[in-house]
């Protein structure tokens, strides 16, 4: 989306009211353009990565996701690799091994159905892809997340018993506290 006409006209004529333009940001009359466009990149930036989150199970499409953030495929490459210092496709990945992190360590699915729900078609991929950007396969983090979830669901059975350890016998503290009172009433 190029820059409305006006705001261009006040910036290159040095003619800019001291009103601030967007987000209640004085504008200098020196900067005017440079921020406005900054504001823009940033947006671009904002939509494809959400458009990126939303669309995590979709193989990337450049032409989509440029249409979405309004702009040309090779313009939004060059901005997104400049601002982020990572390719849209590198971003893609991350986002999809981190949700496929979260799949795995909530128990819910197994490693070939994680990889699914990320958009990853063939096991070996999201293996290979999982592996660059954590550092384990996805079999290694789960065993080594089940142990940690285990260790986990120890801990609280242990402070669950001890809790009601303690009830119980606050329990049982208060009832002879209520017969010694009633007690000492007679």
């Amino acid at each position: 989306c190029p820059l409305d006409n006006i705001s261009i006209a006040l910036a290159l004529n040095h003619k800019l009211d001291p009103e601030p333009l967007i987000d209640g940001a004085e504008i200098d009359s020196a900067t005017a353009v440079p921020h406005v466009l900054e504001i823009q990149y940033l947006e671009r930036i904002e939509k494809a990565k959400d458009y990126l989150s939303e669309n995590l199970q979709n193989p990337l499409d450049l032409n989509l996701v440029a249409k979405a953030c309004a702009c040309s495929p090779h313009y939004l490459s060059r901005l997104f690799a400049a601002e982020t210092g990572m390719t849209l496709s590198l971003y893609l990945r991350k986002l999809r091994v981190n949700r496929a992190c979260e799949l795995l360590s909530s128990g819910r699915l197994n490693v070939s159905e994680a990889s699914l729900e990320v958009g990853y078609q063939s096991l070996s991929h999201f293996a290979r892809a999982f592996r660059g950007v954590i550092g384990v396969t996805p079999s290694q983090f789960t065993e080594r997340f089940e142990g940690i979830r285990a260790l986990y669901i120890e801990l609280i059975v242990i402070i669950r018993l001890k809790y009601d350890k303690s009830l119980a016998a606050l329990e049982k503290n208060a009832k002879f506290s209520n017969i010694e009172k009633i007690t000492q009433n007679l």
